[in-house]
């Protein structure tokens, strides 16, 4: 199970390239772009044919230099393409941008680069992504837990989906794209839902749904069209809540010493829910 580094600025694979161990390809000249997919634009190239030839087995697969200033961007010519095996996208500064979905079965998909990413929709394992800023521009499905870390911007109406039980968690900020509210709805199974940043605080969000029997912690301020919580899990208040419609809770909700909840109509459903305070 060696490990296999491929280093250079032009790549040209004629046939399948196989292993067990750890596959990374990245540029030899830290300036060098990479393309990721046949209509993709860059200079260290792997067309949708070569990706195809990275034959199942490896432990994982890296692309890009962790040590890279420029760009990666993915765009496929066929309509979809899905690695097979644990997918790293890298760069210490360069813009990571998938015009396309990015697409690794029940494998983990991990992105990490001090630039802006921008993605198009994942369907994945466990996700974690990380960048200055992180744009979403469509649904985001995977079988495991979802970490964004950076400011997270919604292009258009997103759904979150991390499967039976998988957690999904905002270090930062999470804001509309623009001054179009749009909507934001998380699908976590039993896994908990974390806001660490303020919600809205630049543009503000259309309806926020989350749905989950674990717990959902917004830490700062949340400012949005709605709010909607399900039954069976615990909300977490740490922050002002403002919304235009009314927010609806149909969970126990927890408040931090004093919270200010700001709508025209407030409604907390189920009888036995409780309404507690974190004061001790």
């Amino acid at each position: 199970s060696n490990n296999l580094t491929i280093t250079t600025d032009a790549l040209a694979l004629g046939n399948s390239v196989s292993g067990t161990g750890a596959l990374v390809i990245q540029p030899k000249t830290n300036s060098t772009t990479m393309a990721i997919g046949s209509s993709a634009t860059g200079v260290l190239e792997l067309s949708d044919t070569e990706l195809g030839r990275l034959t199942d087995g490896f432990s994982s697969i890296t692309l890009g230099s962790a040590t890279g200033t420029a760009a990666i961007n993915i765009n496929y010519s066929a309509a979809s393409f899905t690695f097979v095996d644990p997918l790293v996208l890298r760069s210490a500064s360069g813009n990571i941008t998938a015009t396309d979905a990015l697409k690794t079965g029940s494998n983990a998909l991990t992105m990490s680069t001090g630039g802006a990413i921008s993605l198009a929709g994942v369907n994945s394992g466990a996700l974690s992504v990380t960048g200055a800023t992180i744009a979403l521009n469509n649904d985001i499905t995977t079988a495991g837990a979802q970490s964004y870390t950076g400011p997270v911007s919604l292009a258009n109406n997103i759904t979150l989906d991390s499967g039976i039980s998988g957690a999904v968690s905002f270090s930062s900020t999470v804001n509309s794209a623009a001054s179009t509210a749009r909507d934001l709805n998380i699908t976590a199974g039993s896994g908990n839902v974390t806001f660490t940043g303020a919600v809205g605080n630049t543009y503000a969000l259309g309806a926020i749904a989350v749905d989950t029997t674990g717990t959902t912690t917004f830490s700062s301020t949340v400012n949005a069209a709605s709010l909607t919580t399900n039954t069976g899990c615990t909300t977490v208040f740490n922050g002002y809540v403002t919304t235009t419609g009314a927010p609806v809770y149909n969970n126990a909700v927890s408040l931090p010493t004093s919270l200010s909840l700001c709508s025209d109509s407030i409604r907390f459903v189920r009888a036995g829910r409780q309404l507690r305070s974190n004061r001790s």
